[in-house]
């Protein structure tokens, strides 16, 4: 029988800003909770013995963590886009890390390779809020409403005071709420149901494009001041590990963003993109569009760092990391450094765990998704 409601126990928070609670044959995944916090949540899923909720209020706990704070957005217990809103955001980073550290001792366990703690660095943002140059509106005609997915699935909640955007952002997503505006704009031919993507470009001008696929004119990291924190990390890495490097391979490189710095350096980007939208023509970046995921793609790869006597990688996959990584470094070689940067860090662990000769060295956790359980990660890999 389906439940709408039952009582929890958190014991920590998984990877995904989900509390675990654990009763008698049955797990519990329960959002906006804490360690130690107990309460009624509303179910909105369960599949063979694991349920899915949310609590929606924190009138629901009986037993309240001293960590817990009021949110400052209004949308919190109904929206799905941040999670961790409900405790201070130094104890979101202390979150963030544990589950790094958690994945790190998963991949000693497996590899053997023993990543020294000193090794392991956290770099967090200045702002929670404010950040995003770019969200992402769902909308369906028929209802009238426009916003961001809740917790349960194909429920929009709008979210007319959300703070995640930059002000500019904020003020345009007020404005497309206002008496219903955004309706007008959605040009005829729409589907009823779709998405509003609201950017801020690099001129600090704000467009509003429907129903086009994500990023559609290229891929670039949605929070700008600390994308300069992670291009930063990445440069001065590959000052100090590709100093001998005659190129640089720059995999999933998209606009170039990563190896924009390296001028030293010839950098070859490659990704699936029609033009390399940002990349630097005529200077150290080279754009060769390539889809890495293709059946043929480690062999283009693996041939083309041969020709070099040194080369270094970057690699920026997207969430889905990249299973076959090791198909795309040649065995003799002198590639002797690797710098993986990820979004995901279920994904990065198990290719890390898939490299052969290769070990975990250094690692950075840089916070480019404040309040939300999403962090990048830079890892340094050495022969």
């Amino acid at each position: 029988m389906k439940k709408s409601s039952d009582t929890f126990t958190i014991i920590h928070i998984d990877p995904l800003g989900q509390g675990v609670s654990r009763k008698e044959e049955e797990v519990f995944f329960i959002h906006n909770t804490l360690p130690g916090e107990e309460g009624l949540a509303e179910i909105d899923g369960q599949k063979k013995g694991v349920m899915f909720g949310h609590l929606s209020s924190p009138d629901k706990l009986t037993t309240i963590s001293e960590k817990r704070i009021s949110p400052d957005c209004p949308h919190f217990f109904e929206c799905n886009g941040c999670h961790f809103l409900h405790t201070t955001y130094e104890n979101e980073i202390f979150i963030k890390k544990s589950n790094l550290e958690r994945s790190i001792s998963f991949y000693e366990r497996k590899t053997g390779n023993i990543l020294k703690r000193d090794r392991v660095f956290i770099h967090s943002s200045s702002d929670r809020f404010n950040t995003r140059n770019r969200i992402q509106l769902h909308y369906d005609l028929s209802k009238k409403r426009l916003g961001l997915i809740g917790h349960k699935k194909n429920q929009i909640i709008e979210v007319p005071n959300c703070l995640i955007g930059t002000r500019e952002i904020q003020h345009e997503v007020k404005k497309l709420y206002f008496e219903n505006h955004w309706i007008s704009l959605v040009p005829k031919g729409s589907p009823k149901q779709g998405h509003i993507e609201i950017i801020k470009s690099v001129a600090d001008e704000v467009d509003i494009v429907f129903n086009h696929p994500y990023s559609h004119g290229g891929f670039t990291q949605v929070n700008r001041k600390m994308n300069d924190v992670l291009c930063s990390i990445v440069h001065e890495k590959s000052l100090e590990i590709f100093s001998k490097s005659d190129v640089i391979f720059d995999l999933f490189g998209g606009s170039g963003n990563l190896s924009k710095k390296l001028t030293n350096k010839k950098c070859l980007v490659y990704d699936s993109y029609g033009e390399g939208m940002l990349v630097e023509k005529d200077g150290h970046q080279e754009f060769i569009r390539q889809n890495l995921y293709s059946s043929n793609a480690p062999n283009i790869i693996a041939s083309k760092i041969q020709e070099f006597e040194r080369a270094g990688i970057i690699i920026d996959p997207p969430r889905s990391g990249l299973k076959n990584i090791q198909e795309f470094l040649p065995k003799k070689t002198n590639l002797n450094q690797i710098i993986y940067v990820s979004c995901n860090p279920a994904t990065l662990f198990r290719d890390l765990i898939n490299i052969p000769y290769f070990k975990l060295t250094e690692i950075h956790l840089v916070d480019l998704f404040p309040s939300t359980y999403h962090y990048e990660t830079v890892a340094i890999l050495e022969r």
